[in-house]
């Protein structure tokens, strides 16, 4: 647990951030792109897990790849969120 204990912090920590964007996008009714999403992400991840527990590579690698599943999610809506203009740069 010790090996996997960073990237469970990690996982966790940009899981906050994830939340936040993904609540931004559900508040502009961007459904369609969130159900899209998921599905692809959701199809990934467990195909990535069913590799992880085929090949026996340990507790640090579903970690490693749940870390990885946050970063992609929290770039996508970002990028979503500054497309439709939610993220906007305060004006002086």
């Amino acid at each position: 647990m010790r090996s996997a204990s960073p990237l469970l912090f990690l996982a966790l920590l940009v899981h906050a951030s994830t939340m936040c964007t993904e609540g931004l996008l559900l508040g502009a009714r961007q459904l369609r792109f969130l159900a899209r999403t998921y599905a692809v992400n959701v199809a990934i991840f467990l195909t990535a897990l069913y590799a992880i527990g085929s090949r026996a590579m340990g507790l640090r690698a579903v970690w490693m790849s749940l870390a990885t599943f946050q970063f992609v999610r929290l770039g996508q809506f970002l990028t979503k969120s500054q497309r439709i203009g939610m993220l906007r740069k305060p004006q002086k």
